[in-house]
């Protein structure tokens, strides 16, 4: 669990045009993310805290510590395979 911050799920909402993505709009009735992703919130890159747990992750990992993602899946479309941009931005 990471806290101190801003979670990841907003981060995309408010960066990308997640209506758009083709995995999303398929599986997931557009009324269950139209408000989020439409309207977007706004703060600066230092408040989204899950960059903050990944580069923490990464150094635990570097140490030769066991590290394990979970998520509460809420968004179906998105994966930790890189394509989220957090662990690449994690160093």
């Amino acid at each position: 669990m990471a806290y101190g911050g801003l979670g990841g799920e907003n981060y995309w909402y408010a960066t990308t045009d997640v209506w758009k993505n083709a995995t999303l709009t398929r599986f997931v009735p557009q009324h269950a993310f139209a408000g989020t992703a439409y309207r977007r919130v706004t703060a600066s890159e230092g408040d989204w805290n899950h960059f903050r747990a990944a580069q923490t992750a990464k150094k635990l990992l570097d140490a030769g510590v066991g590290v394990n993602l979970g998520a509460h899946g809420q968004r179906e479309a998105w994966r930790p395979t890189g394509r989220c941009g957090c662990w690449p931005r994690a160093g």
